[in-house]
């Protein structure tokens, strides 16, 4: 990785990822979400947030090996494109009840659309740059856990989570 600005990007993210888990820690031991949509949704905020940070933070010591920007962006972009299957691998039995909300139909579409253009990356295919893709999955994954965050705080102003 070669630009300064793709570092300041990834610590960015990491910051936020951190702060957006330990509030996700505190509004889910305090709301105690007993709903399926409201435990989906703060396992979703919980497992964004750590893994926008731990991918941020691999992106930042990888990038310390003497390789190519686009050998590093796919393999990047790869890692993440496992962490993305294998957390709706994990997470399959809720998928089936999930379809039926809204937002999680949107999410997953979204995630979905996500992983085509990381594995396109991963091939050579890729329509923008490798850092673009990653940093904007990055940030849409990221983007995911603050509105779940929203949705979490939403439920523990009204007095409870669904």
């Amino acid at each position: 990785m070669d630009s300064s600005s793709h570092t300041e990007v990834l610590i960015l993210l990491a910051e936020v990822s951190v702060a957006v888990a330990g509030f996700a820690g505190i509004v889910g031991a305090i709301a105690k979400p007993t709903g399926e949509t409201a435990r989906a949704d703060l396992k979703a905020l919980v497992a964004g947030a750590v893994g926008v940070l731990f991918f941020s933070l691999l992106a930042l010591v990888i990038a310390f090996f003497p390789i190519s920007a686009d050998i590093f962006w796919r393999l990047m972009a790869a890692c993440l494109s496992i962490y993305v299957i294998w957390y709706y691998l994990e997470n399959r039995q809720d998928i089936r009840f999930l379809l039926t909300s809204p937002r999680w139909i949107i999410v997953m579409a979204g995630d979905l659309l996500m992983l085509l253009v990381l594995l396109a990356t991963i091939g050579g295919m890729g329509f923008v740059g490798g850092a673009a893709v990653y940093l904007g999955s990055l940030l849409w994954i990221l983007s995911q856990t603050l509105v779940f965050f929203a949705l979490a705080m939403a439920a523990l102003w009204q007095g409870g989570a669904e």
